[in-house]
């Protein structure tokens, strides 16, 4: 009588796929999966690094479209529903009346920082009612 053997080519299989998870995972840590911190693989718990670096990289692409031809760049952030035009808090209303007084070619650029969508949906809907063109970026914290 023959014996039969159970499993016994299974267990290289196993191993084979145990293998390729840990090379996945690993790849996955300290690769560009979903590594934590500053894109190293290790964060620093201080999030205001990338704060910093995402507002700098924000204000460069802000200068080089300022530069960019004829056109200036008016810049308002939204932040929790306020409106943060010429670095002072003001109303939708007053904005608006200061842009439709500028003679020069601009674009205004809406930076939502932590803003509600409808404080950005309004100021969208009232420049463009106004003619004046405009681009929305988000800000990360």
């Amino acid at each position: 009588m023959s014996k039969k053997t159970k499993g016994k080519g299974s267990g290289g299989i196993i191993i084979v796929i145990l293998i390729i998870i840990i090379i996945v995972v690993l790849f996955l840590l300290f690769g560009k999966g979903f590594g934590f911190g500053n894109g190293t693989g290790f964060g620093t718990g201080n999030s205001s690094e990338s704060s910093q670096s995402t507002q700098a990289q924000a204000e460069e692409t802000s200068a080089a479209a300022r530069e960019s031809g004829n056109r200036t760049v008016e810049k308002i952030t939204v932040e929790e529903g306020s409106y943060i035009y010429n670095n002072s808090t003001m109303e939708l209303e007053d904005i608006v009346s200061q842009l439709t007084a500028k003679e020069d070619e601009f674009t205004v650029e809406i930076v939502n920082k932590e803003g509600s969508k409808d404080a950005v949906d309004a100021l969208a809907a009232v420049l463009d009612e106004n003619g004046i063109s405009f681009s929305v970026t988000e800000q990360a914290e």
